[in-house]
């Protein structure tokens, strides 16, 4: 009968994975930076009024334009449903 080879390869595997659970210590690689409690200085530039307008003005035009990729792309699947379902 087959199968025996991939059921024994099941069975040590199974054996295998409780054997490394129980050895298993938690978080012992996974934690092991140094987090101390001071947070970090940031030497921000300042910046003008001016500045910060035409960033804002550039985040809500990039906006815009994803908008209307995701539009695209959402009314392009919508004919499509539709063609093939017709």
């Amino acid at each position: 009968m087959g199968g025996e080879g991939a059921i024994m390869s099941m069975i040590n595997s199974l054996k295998t994975n409780n054997r490394r659970r129980k050895n298993h210590l938690p978080f012992s690689k996974t934690i092991s930076r140094d987090y101390s409690k001071e947070k970090p200085v940031y030497d921000f530039p300042e910046v003008t009024p001016e500045v910060l307008e035409t960033i804002k003005l550039k985040m809500i035009k990039e906006r815009k334009v994803q908008d209307l990729k995701t539009l695209l792309v959402f009314v392009s699947v919508i004919v499509l449903i539709l063609i093939i379902i017709n």
